[in-house]
This record gives structure tokens, sequence and C-alpha cells, in this order.
């Protein structure tokens, strides 16, 4: 083959204000800018060699510019993308409060209540499991976390030139710690039982990993004289795994995942959307270019002959990665480094104008648009997290925790629903920022009696017919510190207590009777966010029609409760009377016993003959 001696550019150049432009964009991207940089650096001069850094100064252009186009112009398209986006959702009209709102019941809704593992009945020892499994705090729990710690750090003290006699230590005192672990998930199915323990996930990622890592360590242990990489590789492998058990015993991890959990939906409807785009381009990419020959930078995995290799080359280039290099193989195969016919079926050439069109098209709408669409969801979903300042920051896995062992104490079969009779029980069972009492502990009546007693009566030995409800009372001391409660407040507590009260059996259902998911979101308008501040408008105007219908029904019980006291101490009042003018109207009678005469044994044996 003859080539002509003739010097030619690199497939990039400023030789036009097109192909400049061109250039610019490659560069936005982060791709091949430091070839074209280091191109510029070796110019000498017109119709000359290039040299190596000979022109240095060049390279102040490509810094300056990447510092306007990619680091400002770039960052503030990603900002106003961002911005449009909140906006098309409605969440950029939202204040601070109303956004966490929105998180928060997200996570409300995805908390379930818990089924009681075992009865009164049990054996001391699955008791014992029970406790060691629901304890967060715990000794049993601390001294797990300490071990995956250490877990950590001995994955950290692999090097490469390790001694053999150090891999094989390693190796034990990793066998040492899957014990524990296995030790550890036999008491938790042991303790809460296998139908709750499959309901949660990281119990069932643990049982996988846990099992798969104590197989290979045993598979690795019984091959030590002729080492198998296969079981090597699946032994590092879960022993890795196993690290992630980290997450959910650290409170801020823990709810990044279950903020995760709680955005599935609107992340899967983004992934779906992208995941048509990604057909639709690998399909185009393979009917322009599947009969293309190879260029430099394609291979037998790179290119665009099948749909599935299109689908990995398409998702290599949406984050930026060699998409020009590709592009150009694509545009610039052309005779004679291919034949050229007019059947498309005939020809192994490159496309110029379509590779242009189609990469350019895959960049802007993969790389800037769709990649963007998925940070800003990302921020909008998981910026609840680290919202500390707010006031739905209380509810931790603390509170959560104790809200499910209040609602167990009622419903321990797990069922969600309780009785209406049932509630006021719970409500003697919450505490925490879910509490909803209208005295304060220090205000009950224990506590105030404890504070008012004569001490020296009730150490003096008193009979129960002398000690009555005064009897060891200082009245003075009670007058006194009733006179300390805080009326007005009591009364608004009250006020708020019914109308809770009600609005709770009001959403109850006929037949199944009060729900889980209602007691928690109801309660928590009322003790954590403030409605005015957090809800938005339509659902502020629906919340306030449904509490002035729970208002008029508080009313409307009043008002029939203050006849049925009418009617009932009118008919007691004449059931009084009856029975006073029967008293009267009487004439009292005295019972008289029958006598008999007792009969002597001579006459009765006469009266026998």
């Amino acid at each position: 083959m003859l080539a002509p001696r003739v010097a030619s550019n690199p497939y990039f150049d400023f030789d036009d204000f097109g192909s400049s432009l061109f250039t610019l964009f490659q560069i936005v991207s982060q791709e091949g800018w430091t070839d074209v940089s280091f191109a510029a650096q070796s110019i000498v001069g017109k119709g000359m060699q290039p040299k190596d850094l000979i022109a240095q100064g060049n390279a102040m252009f490509f810094v300056v510019f990447n510092l306007l186009a990619t680091v400002f112009v770039l960052t503030l398209f990603i900002s106003v993308f961002m911005r449009n986006y909140t906006e098309q959702t409605g969440v950029a009209f939202l204040t601070a409060e109303q956004r966490s709102w929105l998180e928060l019941r997200k996570l409300l809704r995805h908390i379930s209540p818990s089924k009681s593992s075992y009865r009164d009945t049990e054996k001391a020892w699955k008791k014992w499991c029970h406790k060691r499994a629901i304890e967060k705090r715990g000794k049993w729990y601390q001294a797990i976390t300490a071990v995956l710690v250490l877990h950590l750090l001995l994955l950290v003290a692999e090097f490469r030139s390790e001694p053999r006699w150090w891999s094989e230590t390693r190796t034990f005192v990793f066998l040492f710690f899957i014990l524990i672990y296995v030790s550890n998930m036999a008491v938790r199915i042991t303790g809460l039982g296998w139908t709750r323990f499959r309901r949660s996930s990281w119990d069932l990622y643990s049982l996988v990993t846990v099992s798969g890592a104590f197989v290979a360590t045993m598979a690795l242990l019984t091959t030590t004289n002729r080492p198998n990489d296969t079981y090597t590789q699946l032994h590092k492998f879960f022993l890795v795994a196993i690290v992630l058990l980290l997450i959910p015993r650290n409170d801020a991890l823990d709810q990044l995942f279950k903020t995760a959990a709680a955005s599935l939906t609107v992340i899967g409807n983004l992934l779906a959307t992208w995941l048509v785009f990604f057909l639709v381009f690998a399909i185009a990419m393979t009917q322009a270019f599947s009969l293309t020959r190879f260029g430099g930078e394609a291979s037998s995995n790179i290119n665009f002959r099948s749909v599935p290799k299109a689908l990995i080359l398409l998702f290599r280039m949406s984050l930026g990665e060699g998409w020009n290099k590709i592009m150009e193989d694509y545009a610039d195969i052309e005779p004679p480094l291919c034949v050229e016919q007019d059947k498309f079926f005939d020809s192994d050439c490159g496309s110029k104008a379509w590779a242009r069109f189609l990469f350019v098209s895959w960049n802007i709408v993969s790389m800037y648009i769709f990649v963007n669409l998925f940070v800003s969801l990302i921020y909008e979903s998981f910026s609840y997290v680290y919202q500390r300042s707010s006031g739905v920051a209380v509810v931790d896995r603390d509170e959560i925790r104790r809200f499910k062992e209040a609602w167990r104490s009622v419903d321990p079969a797990g069922t969600g629903f309780i009785s209406k009779e049932s509630f006021p029980r719970l409500l003697g069972e919450l505490s925490g920022v879910f509490q909803m009492r209208i005295y304060e502990p220090e205000d009950s009546v224990h506590r105030i009696l404890d504070d008012v007693r004569d001490d020296a009566q009730t150490s003096r030995h008193m009979s129960i017919g002398t000690s009555g409800a005064k009897g060891d009372i200082d009245i003075g001391k009670l007058n006194r510190r009733l006179a300390l409660l805080d009326v007005d407040n009591i009364r608004e507590r009250r006020r708020r207590f019914k109308i809770f009260f009600g609005e709770v059996l009001a959403s109850a259902d006929p037949d199944k009777g009060i729900a889980f998911a209602d007691v928690l979101m109801i309660l928590a308008h009322y003790n954590i966010i403030n409605d005015s501040k957090s809800l938005k408008l339509e659902e502020f105007l629906r919340r306030r029609a449904r509490l002035q219908r729970v208002d008029e029904e508080i009313r409307r019980k009043v008002v029939q409760g203050f006849f049925d006291t009418l009617y009932w101490t009118r008919k007691f009042k004449k059931h009084m009377e009856r029975k006073r003018a029967s008293r009267m109207s009487e004439v009292p009678e005295l019972a008289i016993p029958d006598i008999l005469p007792k009969q002597d044994n001579t006459a009765r044996h006469t009266n026998t003959l």
C-alpha cells in the first residue's frame, strides 16, 4: 500500500472555527484534553516538525479554559438543571420544614409492627436470646460491633509480599470471627424466630455472607497444600461483604439506606426511562456501525456488532470514558482503509456525519442530562438525612424502636391493628417523642401524693379502718403542690388530647380496628411537626377540614353525653322514689317460726304399736 509522505494532525485540530469549536466541546467533557494540551505545547512553527514541550506557555490556555468552561460553566449548568428539575417536581417551592416532612413521611410509611417472638411460657434461654436480639445498645451488640471493626482492620493488614505464616494466621482469625457471626445469627434466629428474622433484609444478607464465608474458609483450609485461586477469591469476596454489616450499626448510614429504600420507586422510574434511551441508541448504533471495520480503539469487546455490546459501550461513554476517540474511529474509516460499495451490506466504511450526530447526541442526552437528573434526584431524596437542625431530626432509630415495643405490648401477633378498647393501654405504654399525655410525669397522682404525704403518719402503723384517704396526707402541702400546676397548659393539652383521641378513633377501620400506620402518622402531626409550617396548602386544608369534623363529633358527643346524663339521672331518681315509696306502703310483718313440741320416746312407741 502506498501512502503519501505528508504531515497530518491527530483527530483534533484548530485549523478552522468548526474544528476548534468541536475540539473545545470535547475538552468540556474532560476527555482527551491533556492530549490536546501536550500537542499544543509541541508546536514549533508553521511547516516545522513538533517538538515536545517547546511551547509550554500554550498550556495556560487549556488551564484557563478548564477553569471557566468545566469548573464554572458546567457547574452552573448542573445547578440550573437541578433547579429546573426541583421546580418541575414542586420541591423548589417548598420550605425546609415541608421537605423534611415529605422525607419523614416516606420513612414512617415503611415502618411495620414487630411480632412478639416468644411467650411467657418459653424457656429462660430463649428469653435470653430474645433480649440479646432486640437490644441495640447492650454488651452483646457492642461486642459484635467490635468484632466487625477488628474484621475490617484485619482486612486492611493484608499486603502483597506477606509471609505464609501471616496469611495462615489471618485465615484462622477470620474463621474465629466467622464462628462468632454464626453464633450471633443463631441467637437472633432463636430469639426473633425465623418469620421475624427473614423480614429484615440485613439479617438475610448476613445469613448469605456469613454462610458463604464459612464454606469458603473451610474449602480454603482443606486445600492449604495446593491453593486454589477460585477458593481464595471467594474467601476474600465474602470477607469483604461481611464488612457491610457495619452499616446498620451506624445511625447515619442506616438512615441513608432507609431513605434509599423509600426512594426506590422514583429512582427506578428514572432508571427505566434512561434504559429506554440506552436501547434506542444501542439499536441506532448497531444499525449504523455494525458492519464498520475496527479502528485503533475498537476490539472484539468494544464495538457495535450486537446490541448487548453496544449497551456496554454506551454505558462506558455515559461517564465520558474515551467517547471522542471511539467516535473518531467510526468517523475516519474511509477508503482506502475500507471497502466502499453502493450496497450497505457490502460496505465496511464508517460515516462521519452519523458518527458526529449519534455520539454527540448520546453524550448530551446521557452524560449531561440523565446523569445530572440522577444527581438531582439523589440530592432531593437524601437531603433529609443530613438536615439535623430540623425538628424532625428527633425521630431516630431508638424512638422508632420504642414505639414498636409499645405497639407490640398490645398487638403481640404483629397484625398491625388493635381494638379501640386497647388504644388507651397503648397510650400508657408510649414514651419519648411519641408519648401523648395530659400531665407531665412529675405531675402524676402518685408523684403528687408522694410529695405531700405526712412522714410522721406514714411511718406509724395504722389499721385499715383508721387509714382513710386523708389520714396520711398533709392538706397544706397538697394545696401548695396543686398551686404549682400550670392550669392553662394542662387545659390546652387536654384539648389536644381529646382531638387526637377522636381523630384516631375516627380513622379506625370498622372491622379491623386502629391501624399501626395511622397512629404513627397522627402522632407525628401532634408531637413532631407544625401543621402550618410543614404541610403543603392542599394537605393543610384537607387536614383542617378533617380536624373540624373531629371537633364537631367531639362536641356532638358532649351534647349527647349531657342528655344521656339527664336521662339516666331522672331514671335513677324515679327508681329511688319508687323504692322509697314501696318501703313506706308495705305493712311490716314479723315472721314467726313454727315451734313443734318434742314427743317422748314412750308415746311414739305406743302409737307405733
